[in-house]
């Protein structure tokens, strides 16, 4: 009998650790004003540029819809080799946390369905600073920071 109540005892203490969670409100929450001011303030065209390793650059500028959608457009140029690539996808931020869901690319003007299920596709990143005209953001998967501006919606790259 002793040994049938340690035995019990044991489970307990391993299903308890292992299982227990602690209760949660029956509906999600609103988000809080900070949390939409955050998200409004990403709302729009940015541009990005700096310099790779191998001595060239890359730009990119994005735009971020109400909606949740997203376009973004990135050259990567080394002297005069130059390559263009358009995504297109989805975007959120909750938490400091910005995450993007590519969901389709644009070469030579025909818009291409990508496998969403590439790990590739999806990128989740720390935001570090954000402002009206400056958003500095870190990737959770290679730490790289990145830096960007607004620019006006006539804003080009090429």
């Amino acid at each position: 009998m002793n040994k049938t109540i340690w035995i019990f005892f044991a489970f307990l203490f391993v299903g308890c650790a292992h299982g227990a969670v602690a209760p949660m409100a029956p509906v999600k929450p609103w988000a809080s004003e900070d949390q939409e001011q955050k998200r409004n303030l990403m709302i729009g065209r940015w541009f990005g540029e700096v310099s790779t390793t191998d001595g060239g650059k890359r730009k990119w500028l994005m735009d971020r819809r109400n909606d949740g959608s997203y376009t973004s457009t990135f050259i990567l140029q080394n002297g005069a080799k130059k390559e263009k690539q358009i995504e297109i996808g989805f975007w959120g931020v909750d938490g400091g946390i910005y995450f993007t869901m590519t969901r389709e690319t644009i070469e030579k003007d025909q818009v291409i369905p990508l496998d969403t299920t590439s790990v590739t596709l999806y990128d989740a990143y720390k935001v570090l600073d954000l402002t009206s005209e400056f958003f500095q953001y870190q990737s959770l998967n290679s730490n790289e920071t990145f830096s960007v501006r607004k620019v006006s919606d006539k804003f080009k790259i090429d």
